[in-house]
Parts: C-alpha cells; sequence; structure tokens
C-alpha cells in the first residue's frame, strides 16, 4: 500500500473509534474505553511483556489459552467485575524472526487486522471485540505494534480441550462431541458465507466457550486475513485443509478426532448438500499430496504430535 494511502487509511478508524497520536505513537482507541489507557501506561509506554509488567495486569501467569509466538497479558476492564483486556504484541515468525523480531516496515498490518476484526464482528461472525490498538515508530520507518480485545470469558482453545482429551484418554462422547462440531461448523461457514479466509486456521484460533450447556465457538487471531467476495469454493477447501493439517500435525486426527467425527464435521459445515461435500470428504479419507508433503517433513523434523503449535 502506498505511504499516503496507508497514512489516510490509519487517519480514517472504523465508526467507534477515535484516533489518537501521542510522539512516535498513532493508535485507535474503542469509545468509552479511554480508562483503558491508564491501565495500559499510556500510548507512550509499550505494552508487550518485553517492557516490563504493564500496570493492572493480572499477577498470575498468562493462560496457556492465549498463548502464541508471544506471551498475551491481560489488564482489567473494571476493577468491580471479572472482565478482561487481552494485549497481544506482535511479533514474527519463521526465519525472519531471528532477524527483526517484532519489527514491522510500517503501520498497517496492526491496524488492518483491526478493521477486519470489527467488519467481521458487523457481519454477526463470532470473534474477539477490539479495544485498541497502537503502533510505535522505531528508527526512520519500522514499527512495534500491539492490538488489545475483550477477552472471550470462559473460553479455551481447540488445541487446549482436544490436548485435555488426549491426557486423561477421554474422548468427547455424545451431545457433547455433537454441540462442538456443529459449533465450530457454523462459525466456518459463516465465515466463509462472509467472504473471509483466515490466514492461519489452526487449533489454537479457534476458542470453545461453554456456558449454560451450550457450546459456542469463535475465531481469533485475523492478522492477514482478508475479505473475499465471492469466496470460491477453493478458497473454502484450502482454508479448511489447513485446519485438518492442524489437527493432523498435534496428533489429534485418530487418537481424539476419529475419520467418522470428520465426516460429522463436513455434513455439518456443508448442510445444504453443497457440493464441495464430495471433495472434502475425499481429503479427508484419503489426504492429499500437500498432506502426505507435510507429514514427510513433520516425521522429518520429529514434530508430529510432539510440539505445542505455534502457527502451523
Amino acid at each position: 500500500m502506498p505511504c499516503g494511502k496507508m497514512m489516510a487509511d490509519i487517519e480514517n478508524p472504523p465508526e467507534g473509534f477515535q484516533l489518537v497520536r501521542e510522539g512516535r505513537t498513532v493508535g485507535w482507541v474503542k469509545e468509552g474505553f479511554d480508562s483503558l489507557l491508564h491501565e495500559l501506561g499510556g500510548w507512550q509506554r509499550g505494552w508487550s511483556s518485553e517492557r516490563g509488567p504493564v500496570s493492572g495486569s493480572s499477577p498470575e501467569a498468562p493462560s496457556p489459552h492465549y498463548r502464541g509466538r508471544g506471551e498475551v497479558f491481560r489488564v482489567p476492564l473494571n476493577p468491580s467485575s471479572d472482565e478482561y483486556a487481552v494485549i497481544r504484541h506482535y511479533r514474527r515468525g519463521g526465519l525472519v524472526r531471528h532477524f527483526l523480531g517484532d519489527l514491522y516496515p510500517g503501520p498497517s498490518r496492526f491496524f488492518r487486522e483491526a478493521r477486519i476484526t470489527e467488519k467481521a464482528r458487523a457481519l454477526g461472525i463470532p470473534t474477539a471485540e477490539v479495544l485498541a490498538v497502537r503502533a510505535e515508530r522505531v528508527g526512520f520507518a519500522f514499527y512495534r505494534g500491539d492490538l488489545v480485545t475483550r477477552q472471550i470469558r470462559e473460553s479455551e482453545d481447540l488445541g487446549e480441550f482436544l490436548r485435555g482429551c488426549l491426557e486423561t484418554r477421554q474422548k468427547p462422547e455424545g451431545e457433547l462431541k455433537g454441540k462442538i462440531s456443529r459449533s465450530v461448523a457454523a462459525l466456518l461457514r459463516k465465515m466463509h458465507d462472509c467472504g473471509l479466509v483466515h490466514a492461519d486456521l489452526n487449533v489454537k484460533n479457534i476458542l470453545l466457550n461453554s456456558r449454560h450447556g451450550t457450546v459456542k465457538a469463535f475465531v481469533i487471531d485475523l492478522d492477514r486475513a482478508r475479505f473475499v467476495e465471492p469466496l470460491p469454493e477453493s478458497l473454502r477447501i484450502r482454508n479448511l485443509q489447513r485446519l485438518y493439517r492442524s489437527l493432523e500435525k498435534q496428533g489429534f486426527m485418530g487418537s481424539v478426532v476419529s475419520e467418522r467425527d470428520g465426516i460429522g464435521f463436513v455434513r455439518d459445515y456443508c448442510g445444504d448438500g453443497s457440493t464441495i461435500e464430495r471433495a472434502l470428504l475425499r481429503l479427508l479419507r484419503s489426504g492429499s499430496l500437500s498432506m502426505r508433503y507435510h507429514r514427510f517433513w513433520w516425521r522429518l523434523a520429529g514434530s508430529s504430535g510432539k510440539n505445542r503449535e505455534k502457527g502451523s
């Protein structure tokens, strides 16, 4: 994105957000959440763990449900309630992390995720509510970024749930299994019907919220996600294949998630007899060349089912 267009986009926040500029920092804060900035130490102070404890943050270690490439911290939204905001510091993945760490060439990536997340919520896709986003200029052209969202209460990610089943050797059965399958399938079908493509759809980026006998699924971490309208079947299949690959990599397929469970999920997702059902079932039953390729490298690296996922 050209520099002028990028800055114009940043200076035009989504409806309900205010633009804030202080020194080398620019950001958005949701209307009504200005007091949250005090808990975060203001705009100038870094909100990430590398800068030391954040004022008002929970003294407990961050929940494993909110770990990715780096730790994520919580701050209370209201001292009289148990509601929290979740702070995620942007960090590089892959080989480039050794050279750039948390530095990005421009601030647009942070604000793009906030905008896409808010658009997803407006379309009815269950995801986290954005409360604030900031970018801090470092040197001439690099930026560090943080995203603040409202914590989805009483939730755990799909990977932690399945790992608990694996460790206790207690698979979800009957009504609970059906609720989880239908909830995740409905989430992903809604996401795809709205044209949203998740760039890293894995078991860590789907949260399960179980309350009052119901199960609701949320999708999180929309970094690099995009809207493609209309969304072609090939992208739907590729997105679901990524989730399947994540289940394989973590050792959940066959141990916790059976082929029969997978068939049930595909049918829950397709629902109306979508033409992609046959392609998804074929992928599930026999695997594709790309899946065989990934299995080969996982075995070579000794990582299949052994390491916690940090983005598959």
